[in-house]
């Protein structure tokens, strides 16, 4: 065993104990009291109090226990249950939970309620690790889910992450609400959560006040020369960098004049990062959201968030204040985010994304900045590519202004998926057109950022979430250039870092990027975040990537966590400034909660550096050039055309990046300078084939769009494309006069299921290729829960019709049948109806009461259920479901349950009995037609006696395998046809034939001329009834009721009419057995003049007989040909002597 593995194993031991301890302080266990104290050796109990164990100091204490659990595995939690489940009220004022130890369990879903009674609770989210994007901690500003949303957390906290800070949350009411889910696919190392009722501010420290101040109700009262929430902070951090002094009176460093930063540690001509300091502003808080700049104010448009606030907030550079705008008009957008805005002639103009319920729009609206009006646009003109038209609902696209018109460049459309388009809307003629691009093929894709390059004229597109199949994605590190002149996409050069939701500025030369979700599915390093700050260039004149120094704690208050996604970056020129600096402002974003804070990048000055090599290879935040003349190193932007030095020679390598491209036509339109050789892509020239150069040289297959589109809608869009079982979209061409084309296929060779946003039931949702949200009562693709769920909105959700939960009465809580069931959903509370029988309805609620939504408001109604009979984080003591009591003080079912039922809760059907008899329900005695007395206890389908009768109610025969006869009439019942000449061998063994206790055999003789003897063998004692029927006479009976294990008997030819119209059938019915056995049937027909048979055997091999193996069963079978022998033998004897 390795040492790390014994490591873990240690660890994983530790924790256990600690978890056990935990819960022990949670959910403290009264012990047999002997009066000693508590100690750690000895829980017994002190005057009336319980010893509990402390999970952080492995101490113990004294607490009055006051949970509601009511059974030792809820009492344990879900820690030790093995699983994380269920509801758990937690009410002591000072503790911690964990998802349980090592890594969470797959589709975990459980809920904590801290009941802080009058006090605010805080959270301390110190170490967390779940699968970004799709497991999530929900924490609740109340006792219900319908509360107010604090936090939707997922990805990677660390403690000593500077950039995405441990999170602490405190709301405004006394109650939490905390919930975790998690999918089917990953699962990570969970997080282990702290909390206190009237706690103050730990700055991620593991003391409040950070060890430097004093709590008061709450609130950190900071030692001399500390300041921050948390008094995390000196007021002057590292002396200034004794780049400036200290200034304590306003509680900052004064910086000198070349130095900026909140420790004066940043270089001004290096560009740096400045916390913009405002006033806390309620409902600022967003992401998602779009803005501009316009006469020095920043104008922030809609955005998410978990409450509501005003759609247009601006805030004023100059003066240093937010401000939310009312805007009129007769019709207003309703809020959204995802969408995009721009600004021309003084009009505010968005476009697309997601509205509150959901819808993805493809509205233009216009907001005047003089009159503050909205105004509805409308498109007059509409010019489509094929089969698509325009303007295409979407979310995560980007909006780029050139001249006169705006591009709308890919995003997430809920009918045809993630856009590949180019939309290009004339703003002065209202014409839309969805534009037909050349150049390199590119994939849809959602999330990345599009900048417009004055110089070149060209529009930058880097990153993203990309489709790559119909059912996968990645995310991309790619960057393509778009010309609107020539409507050509080319590739250049990619980053290292793959990332969406990020933003990108332009600034002198440079593409400046910030921030975003870097996490791939294929990652689970604390390296693929959900939330990033890293930043980065990328140099538009030279076509490289450069690494900037990210933004950090020193450079802003430590209390502003800078990772982030989902933000927004707009532009400002630097006022005066000789050198058209703009200075780049990021605001919010979410990181598990929505930011509001605002902070810009300053960009530095060239004139530092004196050589060529150190010029060109140094970046401020603009882009530097070299002046030969001057031997100057000066910025982009005052550069004069001729007599300057962009780029150093390129060291990349050139060939491998060719070889990495799949596609001629992209092959052809890269910055890299490839060729398409006959199936790849190279460098420069091809070894050995002809190269091709033009892209109407490549070939027509492989040169189509078609493969590029990954839903039936969007495949169906091309004249030439259809989609196929396989769920990939095909080129169809065809070879005619030597040449090839495509084909323009038939409106009825391309027809699509209904897309999934228009299905509005979980059923028909699952049978597609979607994805059930059953918290929201949404279906989307199974490839757009990203864009559809960007903030973790979808409580739960499911791709399985078995999982589907149906409404009753309008809400899910009213389909759980128990007060358990209804107990693992965080949405619901279980009213038990008083008999104190465990009958009870589960209904939409919190720990206050049931809840009824009006108007969209969610509020206690106690007339749905008195609150003495309400029952949220357990359930009532007594379970019988209504079918008995429970003994007094206790919470055992009297026995037996009536009802026909049975159990310890009295939850199933007796036997013979089916049914759901949980929560009040009826147990109906299975229909089987006389041929079986048990069924399924809940399905009702027989379990059938006799061999050979089939049916949900024993009312067919098993025609497939040679079984006659109609069970369904009275007194009739299914026979096996013995055939001549061949042997069968039956296995009744197996685990579904144990409720045989009959099987049945008849053969009708063919022969005039042939007696009949007749032998049957049973490995255990059976009974047996052997009949007769002449032409369509009576059935009379020969052998009844006889047990045997060995049966002989010959049937005459002069007796019984043999192989004519009055034909007689034999009978056999062997019954009164158990299985496992085996029986053999021997039909032996006898000439006079020689002794001539053929025989049939059924073999029943017994379980044990499988057991011990073909030796002892080869063994059984000889024994059993000796016996037939010696039967036979007799036989032809007899005939001899005859």
């Amino acid at each position: 065993m390795t040492f790390k593995y014994k490591r873990k194993l240690i660890v994983a031991f530790i924790s256990a104990l600690a978890n056990i301890s935990i819960l022990l302080a949670e959910n403290p266990i009264t012990v047999s009291p002997s009066g000693s104290p508590c100690s750690p050796d000895n829980l017994n109990s002190v005057d009336g109090e319980k010893c509990v164990v402390n999970k952080t100091l492995l101490t113990v204490t004294i607490l009055t226990n006051r949970t509601e659990v009511s059974d030792i595995k809820e009492l344990m939690g879900p820690e030790l249950s093995g699983r994380c489940s269920g509801k758990i009220k937690l009410s002591r004022n000072e503790s911690f939970f964990t998802d349980g130890p090592g890594n969470y369990s797959l589709e975990s879903k459980c809920t904590w309620l801290i009941d802080g009674e009058g006090l605010l609770t805080r959270l301390y989210v110190d170490d967390f690790a779940t699968e970004c994007s799709w497991d999530h901690l929900y924490i609740y500003d109340g006792d219900s889910v319908h509360s107010n949303l604090l936090a939707v957390i997922s990805g990677v906290i660390e403690k000593d992450n500077t950039t995405r800070k441990p999170m602490e949350i405190q709301g405004s009411n006394d109650k939490m609400l905390v919930h975790f889910y998690s999918d089917l696919a990953f699962n990570m190392s969970g997080f282990n959560i702290s909390y206190k009722v009237g706690g103050c501010p730990r700055g991620g420290k593991s003391i409040e006040c950070s060890g430097e101040g004093m709590c008061i109700d709450g609130v950190c009262t900071c030692n001399a020369f500390r300041k921050g929430l948390a008094c995390e902070e000196s007021i002057c951090p590292n002396n200034c960098s004794t780049n400036g002094f200290c200034d304590p009176e306003n509680h900052k460093c004064i910086c000198k004049e070349e130095f900026a930063g909140n420790d004066c540690s940043q270089w001004k001509e290096m560009g740096y990062f400045e916390e913009i300091s405002v006033h806390h502003v309620e409902g600022l808080a967003r992401a998602s959201a779009s803005g501009i700049v316009s006469d020095s104010k920043i104008y922030i448009v809609g955005g998410y968030s978990f409450t509501d606030s005003p759609f247009v907030y601006a805030y004023n550079i100059l003066n240093n204040s937010w401000t939310p705008y009312s805007t009129s008009g007769m019709d207003q957008p309703t809020s959204r985010h995802g969408h995009t805005v721009i600004l021309y002639d003084e009009t505010l103009i968005i476009f697309g994304g997601m509205t509150k319920d959901g819808a993805i729009t493809n509205e233009i609206w216009g907001l005047n900045l003089t009159s503050m009006i909205w105004k509805q646009l409308v498109v007059q003109k509409t010019v489509c590519s094929a089969k698509l038209c325009g303007p295409l609902a979407s979310v995560g696209h980007t909006m780029t202004l050139v001249n006169d018109k705006a591009y709308i460049i890919f995003g997430y459309s809920p009918v045809y998926g993630y856009l590949n388009t180019v939309q290009e809307y004339s703003i002065q003629n209202q014409e839309w057109t969805i534009v037909q691009t050349s150049g390199a093929l590119i994939k849809g894709g959602f999330g990345h950022s599009g900048i417009h390059d004055v110089l070149s004229g060209r529009i930058f597109i880097y990153g993203g979430y990309i489709s790559e199949t119909s059912g996968t994605f990645i995310l991309s590190n790619k960057v393509f250039s778009y010309d609107p002149k020539d409507r050509t996409w080319t590739l250049m050069t990619p980053s290292i870092y793959h990332r969406f939701h990020h933003v990108a500025s332009v600034s002198n030369g440079l593409m400046l990027v910030f921030g975003g979700n870097a996490h791939n599915e294929s990652e689970h390093s604390p390296h693929s975040k959900c939330c990033s700050a890293s930043f980065s260039a990328y140099d538009l004149i030279c076509d490289t990537w450069v690494e900037m120094e990210a933004p950090s704690a020193s450079h802003m208050m430590p209390g502003i966590g800078l990772a982030r996604n989902s933000h927004l970056v707009v532009q400002s020129p630097m006022p005066d400034d000789k050198l058209f600096r703009q200075i780049a402002y990021f605001f919010g974003g979410f990181d598990g909660q929505f930011k509001s804070d605002l902070f810009r990048f300053v960009p530095g000055e060239c004139d530092s550096k004196v050589t060529k090599e150190s010029c060109l290879t140094y970046y401020p935040g603009l882009k530097c050039v070299w002046n030969k003349s001057q031997k100057r190193c000066v910025p982009l932007s005052v550069a004069t055309v001729e007599g300057t030095e962009k780029c150093l020679i390129q060291t990349r390598n050139l060939t491998e990046a060719c070889s990495t491209i799949t596609t001629c036509p992209t092959c052809l339109h890269t910055s890299f300078g490839c060729v398409w050789c006959t199936n790849n892509c190279q460098y420069g020239k091809c070894n050995g084939t002809k190269a091709v150069n033009r892209v109407d040289q490549c070939d027509l297959g492989d040169a189509s769009t078609c493969r590029l589109l990954h839903t039936c809608t969007a495949c169906h869009t091309e004249l030439y494309c259809r989609w196929e079982q396989d769920q990939r979209c095909y080129t169809y061409i065809r070879k005619y006069e030597n040449r090839v084309e495509k084909i323009h296929l038939d409106a009825d060779e391309q027809i699509c299921d209904v897309p999934c946003s228009e299905r509005t039931t979980c059923s028909n949702c699952t049978q597609g290729h979607c994805m059930w949200c059953s918290s929201l009562q949404r279906c989307v693709d199974k490839n757009g829960y990203i864009p559809s769920f960007p903030f973790g909105t979808c409580r739960e959700w499911t791709t399985s019709e078995l999982k589907c939960k149906h409404p009753v009465e309008g809400s899910i809580c009213g389909s759980y049948r128990t007060c358990d069931q209804c107990r693992e959903d965080p949405g619901c509370g279980w009213c038990d109806d008083g008999t104190g029988t465990g009958i009870g309805r589960c209904m939409d609620g919190g720990l206050s009461g049931p809840m009824i939504e009006k108007n969209t408001i969610w509020e206690v109604d106690s007339d749905k259920c008195p609150l003495e009979r309400w029952y949220f984080t357990s359930c009532p003591v007594c379970q019988c479901n209504g079918h008995s009591y429970c003994e007094p003080g206790t919470s055992e079912c009297k026995q037996p349950c009536r009802n026909l039922t049975e159990g310890p809760n009295c939850q199933t059907c007796v036997q013979g009995y089916f049914g759901n008899p949980v929560n009040g329900g009826n147990c109906t005695a299975c229909s089987c037609n006389g041929h079986g007395t048990q069924c399924h206890r809940d399905t009702g389908r027989c379990f059938c006696t006799t061999k050979g009768i089939i049916g949900d109610k024993c009312d067919r025969c098993d025609t497939t395998n040679q079984y006659q006869g109609d069970p369904a009439s009275p007194s009739g019942s299914c026979f096996y046809m013995l055939a001549i000449d061949y042997q069968f061998t039956f296995n009744l063994s197996k685990k579904e034939d144990r409720f045989y206790t009959q099987i049945n055999f008849k053969n009708t003789p063919p022969k005039t001329d042939l007696d009949v003897d007749f032998m049957i063998i049973s490995s255990i004692e059976a009974k047996m009834n052997i009949s007769y029927r002449t032409g369509k006479g009576e059935e009379k009976f020969i052998v009844e009721n006889e047990t045997f294990t060995v049966n002989k008997a010959r049937f005459l030819r002069s007796e019984y009419s043999f192989g004519n119209e009055e034909n007689t059938t034999f009978y056999v019915y062997v019954y009164g057995f158990n299985s496992p056995l085996w029986i053999q049937v021997v039909n032996i027909f006898i000439r006079y003049d020689m002794c001539c048979f053929s025989f049939l055997s059924f073999s029943l091999p017994s379980s044990f007989t499988l057991f011990l193996g073909l030796s002892f069963y080869s063994l059984y079978s000889l024994s059993y040909f000796f016996s037939l022998f010696r039967f036979i033998k007799v036989i032809c004897g007899k005939r001899e002597k005859e």
